[in-house]
């Protein structure tokens, strides 16, 4: 963990130029599947989304709706968050269904410290 601003600045320094030629190589990429489409412009960041689905089904013949079976909200929430959230800080949620939301997909949980203190309802 960073322990001061100056390092956490010195980080983002470091990590600006990685991320940023990481980011035009794959405008690159997009930018030739949209002229391989047949489509004639630049790139622009609306049209990030579209492209790059593209270019990912012809690099790795990977479709984003093969993939959701593997991530329904519960499965990730239990079997990922709460469950690492266990192992590295000893924590544990219990759902709550008494109390009132503002909207059904609202999902309200206790937080329990290793020792079985409450720490606090979240959302």
């Amino acid at each position: 963990m960073l322990k001061s601003p100056k390092a956490v600045d010195k980080f983002i320094e470091e990590l600006v130029p990685a991320t940023a030629a990481k980011a035009a190589g794959e405008a690159r990429q997009i930018q030739a599947m949209i002229d391989k489409s047949g489509d004639h412009f630049d790139l622009k960041p609306w049209d990030w989304e579209r492209y790059s689905e593209m270019v990912r089904k012809e690099k790795y013949d990977l479709n984003q709706d093969e993939l959701k079976p593997y991530f329904v909200l519960d499965k990730v929430l239990q079997d990922g968050v709460f469950y690492a959230a266990n192992q590295l800080y000893g924590i544990t949620f219990k759902e709550r269904h008494d109390l009132p939301v503002y909207h059904p997909d609202v999902r309200v949980f206790d937080v329990f410290d290793n020792d079985g203190s409450q720490w606090a309802s979240s959302i």
